[in-house]
């Protein structure tokens, strides 16, 4: 991931919400921001880590990103959501209960922009989404394939962002991100060591 300018980042004020993958793989980004002197809050988990976050100036609400009202506090004041919360991993969580989660994550997000009037919402979704297994090249005209309950939901989710897009007006820009090597992301830690 590129560093953003405030002026990308969305100028005065943005809300993340993080789950703890995205909090240690992203969470440097918004270190960033808030070095150029963007107002940063971050929306987490009650157990994670913030140290880091709050040494930097950003603003640490804790609760359920699933939780409307905690949702609706948390983005109050901002111009920009970076929605990056998602139940994923090895959690053995199976389809219904990833479809469950990640839907009311990303229907709190959404209807909570729309309640504080945030200019744009950034979804975080999963290039990952295609499938994905072998040397072909990707674009944005991949057919999505997912083939786990994980990036099934993430599909699902880019349906309720679209929704909100076209029915409601709001701005969305969906993001099919990656996955994210570097400082704090341990998932890749197995692999490379194989």
């Amino acid at each position: 991931m590129s560093a953003l300018t405030a002026d990308e980042a969305g100028g005065a004020n943005v809300a993340a919400f993080l789950d703890m993958i995205a909090y240690s793989e992203i969470g440097p980004e918004l270190l960033a921001l808030r070095a150029d002197g963007v107002e940063v809050t971050a929306l987490v988990r009650p157990a994670h880590e913030t140290q880091r976050l709050e040494a930097a100036g950003v603003e640490i609400v804790r609760g359920d990103a699933s939780d409307l009202t905690t949702v609706t506090n948390a983005a109050d004041g901002c111009r920009h959501i970076y929605h990056l919360a998602a139940a994923r991993g090895s959690h053995k969580l199976g389809y219904r209960a990833y479809h469950l989660l990640n839907r009311g994550l990303s229907e709190s997000v959404g209807r909570a922009a729309l309640a504080v009037g945030v200019e744009r919402v950034v979804f975080t979704s999963a290039a990952t989404l295609t499938g994905y297994t072998g040397p072909e090249r990707q674009t944005e005209d991949t057919p999505a394939r997912p083939n786990s309950a994980y990036r099934s939901s993430r599909l699902v989710d880019e349906g309720i962002f679209d929704r909100f897009a076209k029915r409601d007006g709001l701005d969305v820009v969906t993001a099919r991100v990656p996955p994210v090597m570097g400082p704090g992301a341990r998932g890749w830690a197995r692999t490379v060591r194989s």
